[in-house]
């Protein structure tokens, strides 16, 4: 089966063979069929015929036949790069034309397809201009009919809607070489990259003039550090219940080494509690080492980089120490066979190294701190700091070798690739010690050991997970991270009466799935350094209102309950999200800052539901429920599915009449993972007057509106109508047929796992 499958789905998009290979009988294949929103690109190739034959008198020469393969050879790598699907490749009276579809299940980015699509039309282009050829692209982005065309004899996966017939007319209004986007896209991808404006434009099937926009490029100064959280309100509520947590830890770590742990979903103020952290070592006078595994975009996870961003300020720092430069050129020397004199080996201590009287040498090098440092003289300075460390002499000596493997996080060294990707495998050979790791915990070791006494260190590294559906941890990475934070124990484990001069603490800010180390988050344990950052319940949602917006005396009472309900219901107690709301209801005007400062809500909006008919809910909080959604098994989301046809308030009586093919029993459990915390999918209603219900009659509802909001659209009208009839019916299967389709979703189960281990197979080939 699974050779099978490694031969379909090169022909097949991915969504259909979850559904093939899942399937007992071809002709009983239940296909996905939703409206989804996703982002289209349409791209027209000029002046390539795949029918024309080379050239006899030009030996260089491709045939169009050849040149189309390369081509899309070319524009596959591109697409699936960036985890697009590539839905056509026709040839007709308008030449070559290919249409690129980003947002197909289950390769979904909600928030980045617009962004995801622009780059992938932007690196197309760059290829055609390579290979001396013209081509337009458009791109558009909304919603349209995703599913399975066709009959029995032959079937088809594709978009369908006026989404797909907008990036056409795009395309053939773009310049040469040009990218030509719709106005949603441009609101999306904004953030990140640059348009200019195209002009209103007529384009076929259009009743009114349609604004476009030309692609002009990345945006300038972008960097990570710009997407952070600044000045968030959460720093200033004193009321967070994630403060008195993150104080405690951060005392305890105060006079010993150890492992911090900041934990939680994404928008529950991990980045807050990380800004918190480092204005607590700045104040207490303690080297920062920062990093983050973001590009500068946002969207991607770069491998290493925390760690490069962390030994970069380290080398950075060092390299204004005349210590570390003074001592590198004594290894310098030495390993040139000019041995220092005996007065300027050791200093008063007799710890290696420059001695500190030496006036006219230490002069020397604190000139020469002005100026970075080379090749030579950095790689000198991460042997020094080697030696300084509490390893032996004979352990030094043995790691020194593998010391060009730093390269992979000190980017300046100039080590040669094939050298040190040589190493590299060599290492990986090694069953019982990891060479990288233990080279980057020996270099932190000797530098934090050199520290003037009392000041401490710490490594900040925030591991944020990408919107990328194929995404894996580097295992160098987590070697590396998993043996500093075994070096910060140690020093803790050696510290006298529970006090150190300097102390070394690795913070890590990160969600537990995306962390994966069950080593690190127990060394965190034992520091009672674990911090998380949760969603807020309706009473504190209602308390960071009060602090976020203070509202007018008259109607405060009724205004703040109203807004309080529904920001809970809205944003699901995220705190992100009630920021979001908070902001989106000003821009909009229906919340209204007075003269005096204070918050008056707008006429009519007496109610939550009154403000939920008033504006759309916010595209950040969607894209966030529609990637909760896409984390589910196939059941989980039929569950779900099932359930957005329902009341507000559902039983799961009411479900397993929509789910004939799943047990009762087996449905209370999918509710029941699903009802748990964090899932962030159901929550548990809690029963009237008190009373004691049964489990089988236990109430649920979504854990925010937008959540149920993202599921909805993504059943068809018939569907849902085919649904509540069956819900109102009670319609029953015999137990045979629920036992067969009972097995169709077990086996649905276990395919995407497959496809993304044969990916990846393919993608090491």
């Amino acid at each position: 089966c699974s050779d099978r499958l490694k031969l379909i789905k090169r022909f097949i998009p991915t969504s259909v063979g979850i559904c093939l290979a899942g399937a007992l009988d071809a002709n009983a294949v239940a296909y996905p069929e939703e409206m989804r929103r996703v982002s289209v690109i349409f791209l027209s190739i000029a002046g390539l015929d795949p029918f024309d034959a080379a050239s006899a008198g030009d030996p260089t020469a491709m045939s169009g036949g050849r040149m189309s393969q390369l081509l899309m050879r070319l524009f596959q790598r591109s697409v699936y790069a960036l985890e697009g699907s590539v839905n056509k490749f026709l040839v007709d009276d308008k030449g070559v034309l290919l249409l690129i579809v980003f947002g197909l299940p289950p390769l979904i980015h909600l928030a980045d397809d617009p962004i995801r699509a622009v780059l992938c039309a932007m690196r197309l282009c760059d290829t055609l201009a390579d290979e001396g050829l013209e081509g337009h692209v458009g791109v558009a982005t909304g919603h349209c009919w995703c599913g399975v065309v066709g009959g029995n004899t032959r079937r088809e996966y594709t978009v369908l809607g006026d989404v797909v017939n907008l990036s056409a007319r795009l395309m053939g209004k773009a310049a040469v070489n040009g990218v030509l986007v719709d106005s949603t896209t441009q609101e999306m991808a904004s953030q990140v990259l640059q348009f200019e404006d195209g002009g209103e434009l007529t384009l076929k099937g259009k009743a009114k003039p349609v604004q476009a926009f030309r692609f002009v490029g990345l945006r300038r100064g972008l960097s990570p550090h710009s997407l952070e959280v600044k000045n968030s309100p959460l720093l200033s509520w004193h009321g967070w219940p994630a403060h008195p947590g993150l104080r405690h830890a951060l005392d305890g770590l105060r006079h010993r080494s150890g492992v911090l742990f900041i934990t939680g979903p994404g928008g529950a103020g991990k980045t807050e509690l990380a800004e918190t952290t480092e204005a607590w070592a700045r104040a207490n006078g303690w080297k920062l080492l920062n990093g983050q595994n973001m590009d500068p975009t946002g969207i991607f996870s770069v491998p290493r980089l925390p760690l490069q961003e962390a030994f970069h300020e380290l080398m950075r720092c060092a390299s204004r120490d005349p210590f570390w430069r003074s001592y590198a050129q004594d290894l310098i020397r030495e390993s040139l066979g000019r041995v220092p004199k005996k007065d300027e080996q050791q200093g008063e201590d007799g710890s290696c190294g420059p001695c500190p009287q030496s006036r006219r040498r230490c002069e020397k090098a604190r000139r020469a701190t002005q100026e970075a440092p080379r090749h030579a003289e950095l790689y000198w300075m991460l042997i020094a700091m080697m030696r300084s460390g509490q390893l032996g002499q004979n352990s030094i000596s043995k790691l020194q070798a593998w010391a060009p493997l730093l390269s992979m996080v000190v980017t300046d060294l100039a080590f040669g690739p094939g050298m040190v990707a040589a190493m590299a495998e060599r290492d990986e050979q090694h069953a019982k010690h990891n060479r990288f790791a233990e080279v980057c915990a020996a270099v932190l070791d000797g530098y934090t050991n050199r520290l003037e006494p009392g000041v401490g260190c710490m490594i900040l590294l925030h591991i944020r997970r990408s919107s990328a559906f194929y995404q894996s941890r580097d295992e160098k990475e987590s070697a590396a991270i998993r043996s500093l934070a075994e070096l910060c124990m140690q020093r803790r484990s050696n510290a006298v009466d529970g006090h150190e001069s300097n102390p070394v603490v690795l913070c890590i800010v990160s969600r537990e799935s995306v962390l994966k180390d069950g080593a690190v988050m127990q060394y965190a344990q034992q520091c009672k350094g674990m911090v998380p950052a949760e969603d807020l319940s309706e009473e504190q949602t209602e308390a960071f209102l009060e602090h976020l917006v203070r509202l007018a005396r008259d109607g405060d009472t009724r205004n703040r309950e109203v807004l309080a309900r529904y920001a809970f219901d809205v944003a699901g107690g995220n705190p992100r999200g009630v920021m979001t709301v908070v902001r989106e209801l000003e821009e909009r005007g229906l919340l209204h800052r007075t003269t005096s400062g204070a918050y008056t809500l707008e006429d009519g909006c007496g109610d939550s539901q009154g403000l939920r008919q008033s504006i759309p809910l916010p595209q950040s909080l969607v894209g966030m429920a529609f990637s909760t959604f896409e984390t589910l098994s196939p059941q989980e989301q039929m569950v779900l599915k099932v359930a957005s046809t329902s009341n507000v308030e559902f039983g799961l009586r009411e479900l397993h009449s929509g789910l004939q093919q799943i047990e009762f029993a087996a449905l209370r459990a999918v509710c029941e993972r699903l009802a748990d915390p964090k899932a962030r999918t159901l929550r548990r209603v809690p029963p009237r007057n008190g009373s004691q219900a049964s489990p089988d009659d236990q109430k649920y509802r979504f854990y925010s509106l937008v959540l149920r909001h993202v599921t909805s659209t993504l059943v068809l009208e018939t569907q849902r109508t085919e649904l509540r009839r069956l819900t109102s019916m009670g319609v029953k299967l015999n137990s045979a047929e629920m036992e067969k389709l009972q097995k169709i979703g077990r086996n649905q189960m276990s395919v995407l796992s497959e496809i993304e281990s044969s990916d990846e197979e393919e993608d090491g080939e």
